[in-house]
């Protein structure tokens, strides 16, 4: 084999000779020199000139982009740049406002598309101009004058809800008639009034997009032949609600209204004041849950298909929210109305937008269908509303007269009703029986009812977490005298805002663990798993974060819980648990001292397999002292060794409360005596 070896590498060694020669005959010949081909392999250049060009062309884009952003500073405002550009759904500045004007005129949108000039009918006039002042705020006192005219006036067997629907049909002509008798009595009118009363031109302007509150409106028919949705609109509202039929004190209720834009026109009033308005479909919400509802989610459905009859269907274009409809795919005739917040628009208050989208109805049991048909729409712009009805189940919903057995049971009932709904309980004061001492009267609240602290001055530290709004929901129970609780007040408006249902997960009584997620919790404890990974496990587990039922500071509330309840006594746990594993193991050895306040100051501890490796690999001995908890103060000291594989083990450990010459005697007195050490002092 030795020989066969030198055979073939002398063989090569010729076979390099003749190359040799050959590659010098092929050089003197013509070709190419040998070292300018070697040279391309050698040092490859190209990766390196890629990444240079790449690197300028980069820094070269990036310094013309800084250098164009410092010289679009000092141009001229009327130049565009990217600085002053307006978004896609920026609103334009309207030319009817003015400083003092009605709102109404105050328009802020902006059209698009072609304008179409259009001759509206007189139906269809009245029903636009009866719009504007409907949603004019400044023209609320003539219509509560108006109507109380027409209420005190009308002549049997006309009810109050038919006289009031006459006043809202008659009202256009009587403020006309009005506003020109104050003027023709030497009373001041402002002009827009004025020109409000007087009503606009019957040619209108017709446009099939509209941008305003930072939301683009296209007209229904325009969104046939597109993949966006643009034409969903809802619209908060305040009207006269009845609870039933024969109902003839009406109350003012939050009503919400969803629905499809199906025109957008634009009047004009005298001397070129103009105000927008949508002509919609609006969904028929008039019986709770038929064509409008709120699913055990949280999510609003409507039916397009049922839409609210009567002829007032305009609603001024600055009260306006949009939103989008999915098909809803368990049932297929019903929508989910999803809210869209508007584009480029920062400045505005969303914080209702991602709350629970709710339709206050003032009773439960509200059978009768409301004549909503002839009521006017009064929409609230979305700055001034501040009044939020929650929306749950009517077996969740508590009611005056309902009748508890104990205050405790009140206080479950309310408080599941709360995590429906999206707030939190508290429960406020109390009164007592004089003569039995027994609870006669408990008060729920809302936990933002009552007024944050003072405001802080000087050197006093800042108070966290202050909810306090003032909200008045609340639900009041007493006690009668077959000896359960009634409830004697109940208010459920709120002003503030409901939680998300993507939120409300988190809310305080919401939150729990169950006892198969604290006995996890417990296991993936003993194995010193951090506490932010256990909740990840936890996630996976539940198939979700919102599925957990608790969040990341209840397990640390656990651990600090857990932490309380062995204070005091994680001594006598540890002497427990050495006791426990001496059982096991009757090799196990440990030893404990304490001082005169029956505190643990130093502990050794060993067992069978820290002893047998001693006598094997006890030649080297490792003592180190740099170990020390934070909790206890205590020193941990782990006597080591090395093993024939170069291994780290344990001799045995120990917990010291100094570094003292007197604990190091202990310490290795110990050792001597469990070990069989000798040392050689």
């Amino acid at each position: 084999m030795v020989f066969e070896l030198n055979v073939q590498t002398t063989s090569r060694r010729l076979a390099d000779r003749k190359v040799e020669r050959f590659v010098k005959n092929i050089t003197k010949r013509g070709a190419v020199p040998e070292t300018t081909a070697k040279k391309g392999k050698d040092y490859p250049v190209g990766p390196i000139l890629l990444g240079f060009f790449i690197f300028v062309v980069i820094g070269s884009w990036y310094i013309i982009e800084e250098t164009l952003g410092f010289c679009a500073l000092y141009l001229r405002d009327e130049i565009v740049t990217k600085r002053n550009r307006p978004g896609r759904n920026a609103d334009s500045t309207g030319s009817g406002t003015q400083n003092g004007g009605l709102s109404c005129f105050g328009s802020h949108g902006r059209s698009l598309g072609r304008k179409k000039l259009i001759h509206l009918e007189h139906e269809e006039w009245e029903r636009a101009h009866r719009a504007v002042l409907f949603g004019c705020p400044e023209v609320e006192k003539y219509i509560r004058q108006h109507e109380q005219e027409v209420i005190a006036n009308r002549i049997s067997p006309e009810t109050k809800k038919a006289a009031q629907a006459r006043a809202h049909m008659e009202f256009p002509d009587w403020f006309s008639t009005e506003i020109q008798s104050q003027i023709d009595n030497g009373v001041a009118i402002d002009a827009d009034l004025q020109a409000l009363a007087r009503g606009p031109n019957h040619w209108t302007s017709r446009w099939s997009s509209y941008v305003i509150n930072g939301f683009r409106f296209n007209v229904k028919s325009n969104d046939a032949d597109s993949a966006t949705q643009n034409s969903g609109v809802f619209v908060r509202a305040v009207e006269d609600n009845y609870a039933s039929a024969q109902d003839h004190n009406p109350r003012a209720a939050v009503l919400d209204y969803y629905g499809v834009v199906k025109d957008i026109i634009e009047l004009e009033y005298h001397h070129g004041r103009k105000v927008v308005l949508f002509d919609c479909d609006w969904v028929d919400g008039r019986v709770r849950g038929r064509h409008l509802k709120t699913d055990e989610d949280g999510f609003v459905l409507v039916n397009l298909k049922h839409l609210l009859p009567g002829p007032d269907t305009f609603t001024l274009a600055s009260n306006a929210l949009q939103l989008f409809y999915v098909k809803d795919p368990i049932q297929p005739d019903w929508n989910v109305a999803v809210r869209t917040r508007p584009r480029d628009l920062f400045d505005m208050d969303m914080a209702a937008n991602d709350m629970v989208l709710c339709v206050e109805m003032e009773t439960d049991e509200m059978d009768v269908p409301l004549d909503l048909e002839t009521l006017p729409i009064r929409a609230i712009p979305p700055s001034q509303d501040h009044v939020f009805y929650p929306q749950v189940i009517n077996e969740l919903k508590p009611f005056k007269g309902q009748e508890f057995k104990t205050w405790e049971e009140a206080h479950v009932f309310y408080t599941k009703y709360a995590s429906a709904a999206g707030f939190v309980v508290r429960i406020g004061s109390s009164r007592r029986s004089r003569k039995t001492n027994e609870f006669i009267r408990k008060e729920f609240f809302c936990n933002r009812q009552g007024n944050g602290p003072r405001e802080l001055t000087g050197n006093e530290k800042r108070i966290r977490g202050v909810v306090r709004e003032d909200c008045k929901a609340r639900m009041i129970v007493g006690r009668v005298k077959t000896g359960g609780f009634v409830v004697n007040i109940f208010d459920e408006c709120h002003n503030h805002p409901m939680t998300s249902p993507e939120m409300r997960h988190l809310v305080k009584s919401n939150r729990g663990h169950t006892k198969a997620q604290k006995l996890l919790w417990q296991q993936l404890s003993m194995v010193n798993i951090p506490t932010h990974r256990q909740f990840d496990i936890l996630g996976v587990q539940a198939g979700g974060f919102q599925y957990i039922g608790c969040t990341q500071q209840d397990l640390y509330n656990l651990e600090r819980d857990k932490r309380k309840e062995t204070k005091g006594h994680d001594g006598e746990m540890l002497h427990d648990y050495f006791q426990l594993e001496q059982e096991k193991d009757s090799c196990f050895y440990f030893t404990i001292k304490a001082d005169a306040e029956n505190k643990i100051t130093h502990c050794f501890w060993t067992d069978a397999l820290s002893r047998q490796s001693y006598k094997v690999y006890g030649d080297v001995i490792i003592f180190d002292t740099t170990y020390q908890t934070n909790r206890y103060g205590l020193i941990f000291a782990p006597l080591m060794g090395i093993n024939n594989h170069g291994q780290t083990i344990v001799f045995g450990a120990a917990f010291l409360s100094d570094e003292t010459a007197d604990s190091f005697v202990w310490l290795l007195w110990r050792c001597r005596q469990d070990l069989l050490l000798f040392f050689v002092f």
